[in-house]
């Protein structure tokens, strides 16, 4: 059996995603769950636009502030493309 996953996760050959879907079909295969039960969820190429477009402005601001609290090269990059001259870059 083989499966795949583009979510982010790269510490192991199977992610959160893949176990859910193997869990699910072992209970399918066992009868547990029938399948018009299973809701299926699209996976676009690209995870993050519609997670996005879901959060609101101030969610997205404080992820961004996060992730430059935490990364400085980001942190300078994003001053060097988006600042209006305001900011240390």
């Amino acid at each position: 059996m083989f499966s795949s996953c583009n979510c982010p996760y790269d510490y192991s050959s199977v992610c959160k995603h893949e176990v859910a879907a193997y869990f699910e079909l072992a209970e399918q295969l066992d009868g547990k769950t029938p399948p018009s039960a299973t809701q299926w969820v699209e996976v676009t190429d690209d995870p993050f636009t519609e997670m996005f477009q879901t959060l609101s402005n101030e969610v997205l601001i404080e992820i961004v502030r996060d992730l430059t609290e935490r990364d400085e090269v980001l942190k300078r990059r994003l001053l060097a493309v988006y600042s209006k001259g305001e900011g240390d870059v």
